[in-house]
Order: structure tokens, then C-alpha cells, then sequence
């Protein structure tokens, strides 16, 4: 188990999700290898587009301001 203190998404060749709760994802935790294919599969409704577009999604750097 990761640390509260450690961040989420590391800069390293991870990224760390830990305790994943958007929708069907109930306590998640999963490593995903930074600049590789990544494949997730699942029954409708298990989780697959909250942990792909959700998850990683709030660990992107914030845009420049204009």
C-alpha cells in the first residue's frame, strides 16, 4: 500500500492509482507502466472507462494559464 503522503501519479515509470472510487471501481488499486500499450478489458459497467478516462485523467498537469 502506497502512502497517504506519496503522490498519486509518480515521476517515475509508473503511474499509481491507489484507492480508486469513481463508480464501479471500489477501493482500486493498480500500477500502470508510463509510455507502453495498455489494455483494459471488462464486462459492461466493471469500471474500464472510469479507471482509463477518470482516474489518470486527474493526475494530468493543469493547462497555463492564458
Amino acid at each position: 500500500m502506497t502512502p497517504a503522503s506519496e503522490h498519486v501519479a509518480d515521476s517515475h515509470g509508473l503511474i499509481r492509482v491507489v484507492g480508486a472510487r469513481e463508480n464501479n471501481l471500489q477501493g482500486v488499486d493498480v500500477e500502470i507502466p508510463k509510455r507502453r500499450l495498455t489494455v483494459f478489458t471488462g464486462v459492461s459497467g466493471s469500471g474500464k472507462s472510469s479507471l482509463v478516462f477518470g482516474t489518470p485523467a486527474d493526475e494530468r498537469p493543469a493547462p497555463a494559464p492564458a
